[in-house]
C-alpha cells in the first residue's frame, strides 16, 4: 500500500476536530464466526491506538419489514462506528499491522454498504460559552427512577 496517498477525502475534513466514522457491513451467515474473531482482534489492537476514542462493531437488531419472514437477513448487517481525535490519527491507524492485515481479510468476507465521515457539526455552539455540566441542572433527576 501506498502511505502517500491519503484515504481520506482532501480538504474535507477539520484537521483539528475529532473524526467519526461509520461503516455498514453485510456479513452472510457463514462467515459470522471467522468475520467476528477478526473483528475482536482488530477492536482490541485499535483501542490501544493514540487517539482512538471510541471504536465498536455492533450487530443491527432491527427487523427489515420488507424481509418480516426471514428475520436472518438483519442478523447480516453490522456498523462499525469509530471515533478519532484528529484525521492525523485515523490516517495512522490505516497505516498499522493489524488493520493492513485484518481489514482485507475481513472485506474478502464481506460486503461494504457504505462508508460515512462525519465531524461535530454542533462544535461552533459548544464553545460558545455554554456550560454544558450545569445545563443538567434544570432537571430533575427523581423523576428518572
Amino acid at each position: 500500500s501506498s502511505s502517500s496517498s491519503s484515504m481520506l477525502p482532501p480538504n474535507k475534513l477539520d484537521p483539528s476536530q475529532p473524526v467519526h466514522v461509520t461503516i455498514l457491513k453485510q456479513v452472510p451467515k457463514e462467515h459470522h464466526q471467522s468475520w467476528l474473531a477478526m473483528a475482536h482482534e482488530l477492536t482490541t489492537e485499535t483501542r490501544k491506538e493514540a487517539g482512538c476514542l471510541a471504536y465498536h462493531f455492533i450487530q443491527s437488531k432491527m427487523q427489515d419489514e420488507s424481509t418480516a419472514t426471514s428475520s436472518s437477513n438483519d442478523e447480516t448487517k453490522f456498523w462499525i462506528i469509530e471515533e478519532w481525535q484528529s484525521p492525523a490519527h485515523l490516517e495512522a491507524h490505516f497505516q498499522t499491522t493489524h488493520f493492513e492485515r485484518l481489514v482485507p481479510a475481513m472485506d474478502a468476507i464481506s460486503t461494504t454498504e457504505s462508508v460515512d465521515l462525519s465531524q461535530d457539526c454542533l462544535n461552533e455552539a459548544s464553545n460558545n460559552g455554554v456550560d454544558h455540566d450545569t445545563s443538567l441542572s434544570n432537571f430533575q433527576t427523581d423523576d428518572w427512577v
